[in-house]
């Protein structure tokens, strides 16, 4: 039980200000104490024991006391008259005896007393007052000097030396167990909020262990995608194309050989091999396996730029060497996307794309100047609708262990920004080791 109390406060007061804490155990430790030593302080005075400065520190002893009971009270009233009540006495006591230890040690009690309960304000006028209010008894007591009872602080009687011990030990010792509760509180404080904190680390790194387990998997589901749309875009260019352009040479031999065929066959067979060329391109564009990023995006945004006649610019700095293959998709997808909801959505009439390295990173923008939009309410509204395509990049991006941005506001345009990691697999490692430490 002892080592409870130590270590943490009541159960009951665990919920409580802790002013409000320190307010009732220095009044029920001093209503249980103040009377007592009242009693023995007084019956160690030489005759008369009782005069005015005796009634003094019982009055003071009693309405401790009924302050203590007095717990309906609010915490201001009842600090305030707690105060109060402790500092005036003291006054009339050295008024009455001189310079008395024990008067002095509750004025500095309730100077203390006053910075834990009202802050150092407070505190600071309080001490203020009560040195104004000495300097006025020293006047008083100067002119009065028939009302000091000099024998109370005389230093050459013994029993006056125990009862400034009995005094100081009481008041001090008061005040020492409202501070160390003070200490103690902060202590448990301070002791409960470290394992909240380790709770919370921890917490954070199995999150951080599952989210990256979760993006290692995201990145394998979309290279598998990957594959697969490269596969089944050869297979559209390399067969399906070769048999539709075979079918137009066919049709065209039979039209040279005087066979009759209508225009609008051939229109057909040419539509369909650009519809499958589109589709090849938008599922796998070869170039980016063949010659790299830059070189693709180069094309892909020359023939959006002839499609649309919107002025498409790419600007490339600092590729000296190309990203990783997880890297150069997402950056293709990405700025795929973009450009896609430009030529749909934002009327602009320039697009700019920029590509550059910077460390270890890749950094990827794409700017717009159309008409712009609230990026947080129409993402919101695009998931709600089901239309994930620049949110799926976004979640691409964040896979690999980089950055995403969109600023954008309705009539401003739209700046499209990314950040990723020229080696994602080294920066997986990298988060790893920091999420060990």
């Amino acid at each position: 039980m002892a080592e409870q109390y130590e270590n943490e406060p009541a159960a009951h007061e665990a919920d409580r200000p802790w002013r409000e804490e320190v307010l009732d155990i220095w009044l029920r430790t001093g209503a249980v104490a103040f009377p007592i030593i009242a009693l023995v302080v007084i019956a160690l005075r030489s005759s008369p024991r009782f005069d005015i400065s005796a009634v003094a520190v019982f009055v003071m002893a009693a309405l401790i006391v009924v302050i203590a009971r007095a717990k309906r009270w609010r915490f201001e009233v009842r600090a305030t008259a707690a105060l109060v009540v402790f500092a005036s006495p003291p006054l009339l006591l050295l008024e009455r005896s001189g310079f008395a230890i024990g008067a002095g040690a509750i004025l500095i009690t309730a100077i203390v007393l006053a910075a834990l309960l009202f802050g150092r304000r407070v505190a600071l006028a309080l001490l203020l007052v009560v040195a104004a209010a000495m300097v006025g008894v020293g006047a008083f007591a100067v002119n009065h000097p028939s009302t000091v009872r000099l024998a109370d602080s005389d230093a050459t009687v013994f029993v006056n030396w125990v009862r400034m011990a009995l005094s100081l030990t009481v008041v001090t010792g008061v005040l020492v167990v409202a501070v160390d509760h003070v200490v103690r509180r902060m202590e448990y404080k301070r002791t409960a909020l470290a394992e909240v904190l380790g709770k919370l680390t921890a917490q954070d790194q199995t999150l951080q262990g599952a989210y990256d387990e979760l993006g290692l998997l995201h990145r394998k589901l979309v290279l598998a995608r990957e594959d697969e749309q490269r596969r089944i875009a050869r297979e559209l260019h390399d067969q399906l194309g070769q048999m539709l352009t075979a079918l137009k040479l066919k049709l065209r031999t039979r039209a040279v050989a005087g066979a009759a065929l209508e225009g609008e066959t051939l229109g057909i067979v040419d539509w369909l091999l650009e519809r499958v060329r589109s589709l090849s391109l938008d599922l796998r564009p070869p170039l980016l396996d063949e010659m790299g990023l830059v070189p693709a995006l180069e094309v892909y945004l020359r023939d959006q730029s002839e499609v649309s006649g919107i002025a498409i610019e790419l600007e490339t700095s600092g590729l000296d060497a190309e990203p990783a293959r997880e890297t150069q998709i997402a950056c293709f997808r990405l700025v795929q996307e973009a450009v896609t909801n430009v030529l749909r959505h934002a009327e602009a009439r320039n697009l700019l794309v920029q590509l550059a390295a910077a460390g270890d990173d890749v950094e990827v923008m794409v700017r717009d100047d159309g008409r712009g939009f609230a990026p947080q309410s129409t993402l919101a509204d695009a998931i709600a609708r089901g239309h994930i395509g620049i949110v799926g990049v976004r979640e691409r991006v964040r896979a690999l262990g980089g950055r995403f941005a969109i600023e954008s506001a309705p009539g401003a345009g739209t700046t499209l920004t990314a950040t990723l990691p020229l080696n994602p697999r080294a920066e997986l490692a990298l988060r790893r080791v920091a999420g060990a430490r």
